[in-house]
């Protein structure tokens, strides 16, 4: 059976599910709220209990789980590590989910929040005081996984779906982690995406499961990872079928009674070797080049992770914790994170729920994209964009550059189909969405038109105006440039221009009619409307949208 367990403020619900692929409720029912789990239990036989689950709450007929790290889930957690770690007659524990994904990670908001509450405490009992209660507070999660960890029970993770951030944390430092044999799983740390690195001890068993240069990359990265990827990269331990993942954990659980991390044995070594070694000497200089080559020293936390993971190789595995946690707090408090995390989290989360998108303007449906220019820039379009399932016309200056263009799509599609990850249909269905061409009537019907012609401002200029004549004044034009700003007549046609390369001005910029200079920055602005189109072609590519690039106010 699996125990979810939900902690509300007026009493404790709790619920009892079969375990497979379809959980059926078996009991439910309450306790009075600092009863805590003892109480749970009294109703339920620990020898029935294969796995511990995440809270629920009450969703009108049924119980529905989030997949949140909230501060309640982390105190469960805790609350279920001390239980087990003291009842002789539990063997172990299996975290598992009743819900398709496995855990999203911590809560964002909460840890928003405590920047919060270093200001309170720092306001009413000073400085010290408040970076005392901040470091204990954000490595609050670091400790009740090691505490897992040393227990001296067993713990597993059957991960049935996506597991990301915190919750791949819990999972790595179970004793144990199988992984569903699905589409929908995933394994990954993604922090860094929002200006943060893993502060729960990922860092530091992610270093110890991987050659270095292969735990950096994958923690610089912060990429989601298939089942099959994570088990060659030594991640999780086992693939296999959703509906046996919970029994196969249970099974294991069982049969190693004296599980502990690999690096808490005195023999464990280092998959890379010492910091201070000739290997190490080969790994840490280039890592630090690399580093700098990518971020230009503009992103504290992907530093904050280089130095983690330097020092705490050199350490046991608790100093190492603690230096990943001082680490942590630090970047928490950067400004540079909390600018991420407002705008590629927060905020994105409310422009996808439609915020500031005008009322009166329908939904867009992209269907159908043009791409001016058929060289390596628009190759990739034109390649993403069926991979997307949109209709492609790729256009060049002659027949020969644009059938070169697609030819660079079957290239790609063929090397995933010998990597196992595509078959030859997906290649054929792939390649029938994209239309070579170099003729200039073939982009009618388009719905948005990118622009990836040759950095000639002539050409550029050539290019646009012979699509602008064909598609009409209401199809979105989007610009790619490594040059300086760009002034062509677009006819009044709403522009989109990204440009890389000149430090001091925006990353994205939207040029077009209906547009107001900004006065600080040399960027400008277009409607709501044009900005809420792009946002739903961002989202039809399975991208998020670049909330804060643009002031949707009318």
């Amino acid at each position: 059976m699996i125990l979810i367990i939900n902690g509300g403020s007026s009493s404790v619900k709790f619920a009892l599910f079969s375990a497979g692929a379809e959980p059926q409720c078996r009991m439910k029912g309450s306790v009075q709220p600092g009863k805590g789990i003892d109480a749970i239990l009294e109703h339920v036989a620990p020898n029935d209990i294969t796995a511990v689950g995440h809270r629920l709450v009450h969703g009108g007929s049924k119980f529905v789980e989030p997949t949140r790290l909230t501060p309640e889930v982390i105190a469960e957690i805790s609350e279920i590590v001390d239980h087990v770690a003291k009842d002789s007659a539990i063997k172990g524990a299996v975290f598992t989910s009743a819900k398709d994904g496995f855990s999203g990670g911590a809560d964002l908001t909460m840890l928003q929040g405590m920047g919060k509450e270093y200001a309170r405490v720092a306001k009413a009992e000073g400085e010290e005081a408040a970076m005392r209660f901040f470091y204990a507070r954000s490595r609050q999660l670091s400790l009740i996984f090691r505490k897992l960890e040393t227990s001296g029970k067993p713990f597993a993770a059957a991960i049935n779906g996506v597991c990301m951030g915190g919750g791949f944390e819990l999972a790595l430092a179970c004793h144990y982690r199988i992984v569903a044999d699905s589409d929908k799983a995933r394994v990954g740390l993604p922090e860094i995406k929002v200006g943060l690195f893993p502060g729960g001890g990922g860092t530091q068993r992610i270093a110890r499961l991987m050659p270095t240069p292969d735990a950096l990359q994958m923690l610089f990265k912060g990429d989601q990872i298939r089942p099959a990827a994570a088990k060659k990269m030594g991640l999780v331990h086992e693939v296999a079928p959703s509906g046996e993942i919970v029994q196969r954990a249970k099974d294991w659980v069982k049969a190693n009674p004296g599980a502990k991390a690999p690096w808490d044995d005195p023999k464990f070594k280092l998959p890379s070797g010492k910091v201070f070694s000739p290997t190490g000497m080969m790994i840490w200089p280039a890592a630090n080049a690399v580093y700098r080559r990518e971020t230009y020293d503009n992103y504290p936390a992907a530093k904050a992770i280089l130095a983690s993971v330097f020092e705490g190789l050199q350490l046991p595995m608790d100093l190492a914790l603690a230096v990943e946690s001082r680490y942590f707090a630090k970047i928490l408090r950067s400004k540079e994170a909390a600018a991420m995390i407002r705008s590629l989290f927060l905020s994105k989360g409310e422009l996808e729920k439609g915020a500031r998108r005008p009322a009166d303007v329908p939904a867009s449906s992209l269907r159908k994209i043009g791409v001016l220019g058929a060289g390596f820039m628009g190759a990739g379009v034109a390649y993403v964009s069926a991979s997307a399932g949109l209709e492609v016309v790729l256009i060049d200056r002659d027949q020969e550059s644009a059938d070169k263009g697609k030819a660079h799509s079957e290239k790609l599609i063929s090397s995933q189909i010998a990597k196992g990850r595509a078959k030859s249909a997906d290649r054929e269905a792939l390649l029938a969405r994209i239309h070579a061409s170099a003729d200039y009537s073939d982009l009618k019907g388009c719905d948005l038109i990118v622009e990836a012609v040759f950095e000639d401002r002539a050409v550029k200029r050539e290019a646009t105006e012979k699509a602008q004549a064909i598609v009409g004044a209401d199809v979105i034009f989007a610009g790619h440039t490594h040059g300086g700003q760009i002034n062509l007549p677009v006819f009044g046609s709403p522009f989109v221009h990204a440009r890389a390369g000149e430090k001091r001005t925006c990353r994205s910029q939207f040029v077009g009619s209906n547009a107001r200079r900004c006065q600080k920055r040399p960027c400008s602005v277009v409607s709501s409307t044009s900005c809420s189109r792009m946002r739903e072609a961002a989202s039809r590519f399975g991208v998020g949208s670049a909330s804060g690039a643009c002031d949707s106010r009318p």
